[in-house]
Order: C-alpha cells, then sequence, then structure tokens
C-alpha cells in the first residue's frame, strides 16, 4: 500500500472520512502504557502547540484515560479505533510528523511506514528504535517531557530541519527492501553453517 503514490485528493477524502483536521501530528499504535501517549500529550501542552494530535490504535482503559488528561491540559486529542490499513497511506501523508515516543518497541514498523510516506518522525532513544530509524529520526529521551515538546517545536519551525528527515527516511527505507532482507537472512544462515 506505501508504494503507491497518495494524491491529494486522497488525503483530503480521508481526512473527510475520519474527520481529521488539516493539519495534526500522528501517533499510531496500541493505545497502551508503554507506547507512552500520556507524556505525548503533556509534552504537545508543555510546548504549546495548537495542532490536534491523532491517535490510532485499539480502544483501551489507558486510551480513555489518556482522553480525560488531554481535556484536562486543553490539548485536542482525536482518537480514532478500527481503521482499515488501506487507508493509513493518506492519513501517514496528511500528518505533520509521526510521534513515536515509545519506552519499548520490538521493532516499530510504523516508523518506515512514516518513512515511506514523506513523514518526519519523533521516536524514542530506546530499545530498537534508533536502528529502524537510523539517520532519519529525531530521537527523544521518552521520560523527559521537555525534550519531546522541544522535538515538536524544532520540527513545527524548522522547514529545512523538517526536509533533512524526510530525505533521510526515504533513503532509511532503502535497507529495509524485501532484497535487503532476504540478503541478510542467508549472511545469517552462512555464518551458521
Amino acid at each position: 500500500l506505501f508504494r503507491q503514490p497518495i494524491s491529494n485528493e486522497q488525503i483530503t477524502a480521508v481526512r473527510v472520512k475520519y474527520d481529521l483536521p488539516d493539519k495534526y501530528l500522528l501517533d499510531v499504535g496500541a493505545i497502551e502504557p508503554r507506547k507512552n501517549l500520556q507524556n505525548l500529550i503533556r509534552a504537545i501542552a508543555s510546548a504549546h502547540i495548537d495542532l490536534p494530535l491523532v491517535a490510532i490504535g485499539g480502544h483501551s482503559k489507558y486510551a480513555d484515560e489518556a482522553g480525560v488528561l488531554a481535556q484536562r491540559l486543553g490539548v485536542k486529542l482525536l482518537l480514532r479505533h478500527q481503521i482499515p490499513f488501506v487507508d493509513f497511506p493518506a492519513i501517514y501523508k496528511g500528518a505533520e510528523v509521526l510521534c513515536y515516543p515509545s519506552i519499548f518497541e520490538g521493532f516499530g514498523i510504523p516508523i518506515l511506514e512514516a518513512f515511506k510516506s514523506g513523514t518526519p518522525v519523533i521516536l524514542s532513544n530506546t530499545s530498537s528504535l534508533p536502528e529502524v530509524g537510523g539517520t532519519a529520526g529525531y530521537y527523544v529521551d521518552p521520560y523527559q517531557i521537555e525534550n519531546i515538546s522541544r522535538a515538536m517545536l524544532d520540527l513545527h519551525e524548522n522547514p529545512n530541519l523538517r526536509n533533512h528527515l524526510i530525505e533521510e527516511g526515504y533513503e532509511q527505507m532503502k535497507k529495509f527492501t524485501l532484497e535487503n532482507f532476504a540478503k541478510g537472512t542467508m549472511e545469517v544462515y552462512n555464518s551458521v553453517i
């Protein structure tokens, strides 16, 4: 799906379908404590960024708590559940930035989806994320609200940084092709033999 070009008309249609604003921050994944949505909400409030946060993931108690926190802090949080995967490329393409301050990840597929969509990524400097993000991510400490806030402000205020990370994202994607995966798998098998 992410290999197909996305037109402005497709982005607009998906925005209308899910009642999304013209500009928004994006968070994708299970809405559970390790994904750190509540610290992301605190960081948006701290940075005084006037962009809504669209969080896509399953409904959970943690999501409900995040909704209460966002309301208390004056952050516009749009929780969207059960979005068909076919609409993800347009949602990513329409986002200002993917915010991924996860505390722990086994891999982080949304990062690659954002790179493929030309969407800059703020991500944690923990677990597997630096390996996935390479030089294309804006890294933050997921426990430091001010650190996440600074990243959002930097990407919001600095179009050169934004464009640089988008270009780096396209380059980083090249490391995750099926051909490279097959080559890496064969290297592992050969080293065992």
